[in-house]
């Protein structure tokens, strides 16, 4: 079961930019897999980038969507508007 829910086999070549965020303090496990997804991603030529947050976990990490000037909210809104400013930007 755990393999079936994993993100890694959610990969598809038509997948749009993603932005993946992952605490410095999380379980070293957690940060591989988040490495691992992003490695996965860019070997299908995805535009996928990952951003470790130093100091931070996977809830302080969701505190970080509710400041609009913090890295989280900046690099969403940059996503977005390349995303949809991109006519060769996957949907």
């Amino acid at each position: 079961e755990i393999e079936q829910l994993s993100p890694l086999r959610l990969l598809r070549s038509d997948n749009p930019p993603q932005a993946l965020f992952v605490g410095g303090n999380e379980l070293s496990e957690l940060q591989r897999q988040s490495h691992a997804c992003t490695e996965a991603a860019n070997a299908l030529n995805l535009p996928v980038r990952l951003r470790v947050l130093p100091g931070h976990h996977d809830f302080l990490i969701l505190d970080g969507l509710a400041q609009p000037d913090g890295q989280i909210a900046r690099a969403l809104a940059e996503l977005v508007r390349t995303t949809i400013h991109d006519p060769n930007a996957r949907r």
